[in-house]
């Protein structure tokens, strides 16, 4: 259960004036739920995630994983809880690490860091529980930096990331803007999935209100700096 209470996020702009994003926002996302957030180009999609995910911090207000007090977490601590796909995948990913080291070190976020390098299967074989044809797509590529990886590609390890270890709530920005039809559909069922099965809350920022309706559960309107929830569109 992801809850938020009275969150309020501004930032200062170079010509003196504060943007005023979003004010007071509060709301409970129960487990297995799919939460779509709505609303034009900078209205503050983005930022809300990124507030959850520990990226930046809000003004006001507290965020609350079960009865976890996120506040004075730090983001790389936020891992062991959260899975986050941001809308540029590059930025979450080392270049110089292959797609299978990249896989070893993000099966252990909810472990002591150790100087031994564990063995990508173990990632593989998770993923492939909740999904065949990711996990195929990952073990034919785990000696690949990712550094040659296309850009869709690196979105779906990115999206392999974010799904292990079980995390207890997972943030998607445009996530699937990158792949094509194919990988669309897996990664909607991989999603649906997780919700279902490992009682995990979702919450996806896009623009596509058709795609919203056909995998979101409940919706986030951002409208004149509020967030109203919605079960219809």
């Amino acid at each position: 259960m992801l809850k938020l209470n009275n969150i309020s996020k501004s930032f200062s702009q170079p010509t003196g004036n504060t943007l005023h994003l979003f004010s007071d926002v509060s709301f409970i996302i129960e487990n297995k739920v799919k939460l779509a957030l709505l609303g034009p180009n900078g209205c503050g999609k983005t930022t809300l995630l990124r507030l959850i995910a520990g990226e930046i911090q809000q003004d006001n207000g507290t965020i609350f994983i079960e009865n976890i007090d996120l506040i004075n977490i730090p983001v790389y601590k936020r891992s062991k809880y959260i899975g986050y796909v941001n809308q540029d995948s590059y930025r979450s990913l080392a270049s110089d690490l292959t797609v299978g080291e990249i896989l070893s070190i993000a099966s252990k976020k909810k472990e002591p860091l150790k100087l031994k390098m564990p063995c990508p299967r173990k990632a593989i074989s998770e993923i492939n529980i909740l999904s065949p044809t990711l996990s195929k797509f990952l073990s034919e590529r785990t000696r690949i930096p990712t550094c040659y990886l296309s850009g869709g590609q690196r979105q779906l390890l990115a999206i392999a990331i974010a799904v292990l270890c079980n995390p207890k709530i997972i943030l998607l920005d445009e996530h699937t803007a990158s792949l094509d039809e194919k990988y669309k559909k897996e990664v909607d069922y991989l999603f649906n999935k997780i919700a279902l099965t490992n009682d995990t809350a979702i919450l996806c920022a896009t623009h596509d209100r058709k795609w919203a309706q056909t995998f979101a559960d409940q919706y986030a309107l951002f409208k004149d700096n509020k967030i109203i929830l919605s079960k219809t569109l």
